[in-house]
């Protein structure tokens, strides 16, 4: 937690003995730096504090640039609706960004698990057409995409657009696959 005093600091580390967090303070330049510090107070045989403290201005700031950044592709996928996704072939294990439970319509800690799982979403009709498509991009070890329909709970079919590529190990065995899914079916209306 970022204290905003010397005096919050000193309280702290008077009550409770020890002290943690994040300090801003003002260089004798006059520049405002932040500091990460872990302080004990001893008092014995005469009162000190020990512990430890460094500069984590940087460190803020490109993880507030990367926060920033985030939230920007996530709106940015929402308006567009599209999201992203890995499988892990190693593990058959499937993650995805935000968008994609909107796009198919899921709780968003719902785990898709695997593949299987995955084309348990597809329209039935498009199951083959989706699964030669991903095999034969992962044997040839060419990027692909493919437009299919997913068949919602209640009847209704979404149109998907779909980009897709495999990467291998050294030997040549698919090790993850990435993509992305757009749901266009505004456009097919």
């Amino acid at each position: 937690a970022l204290r905003p005093s010397v005096a919050e600091y000193l309280t702290e580390i008077r009550t409770a003995g020890v002290a943690h967090g994040i300090m801003r303070i003002r260089t004798a330049g006059g520049e405002n730096r932040l500091w990460e510090y872990n302080n004990t107070l001893r008092t014995e045989p005469v009162p000190m504090v020990r512990g430890m403290a460094h500069d984590v201005t940087e460190r803020m700031r490109v993880e507030k640039a990367l926060a920033e950044s985030e939230a920007r592709l996530r709106e940015a996928q929402r308006m567009a609706r599209l999201g992203t996704w890995e499988l892990d072939l190693v593990n058959n294990a499937f993650t995805w960004s935000d968008e994609i439970p909107r796009i198919f319509e899921i709780e968003p800690e719902r785990s898709v698990g695997s593949y299987e799982d995955f084309l348990a979403t597809v329209h039935p009709d498009d199951r083959d057409a989706v699964t030669a498509a991903y095999t034969r991009s992962a044997r040839e070890h060419v990027p692909n995409a493919i437009t299919h329909r997913l068949l919602m709970r209640d009847g209704r079919i979404k149109h998907l657009h779909v980009r897709y590529q495999t990467t291998y190990d050294e030997h040549g065995r698919p090790l993850r696959s990435m993509g992305t899914v757009q749901d266009i079916s505004e456009q097919k209306r």
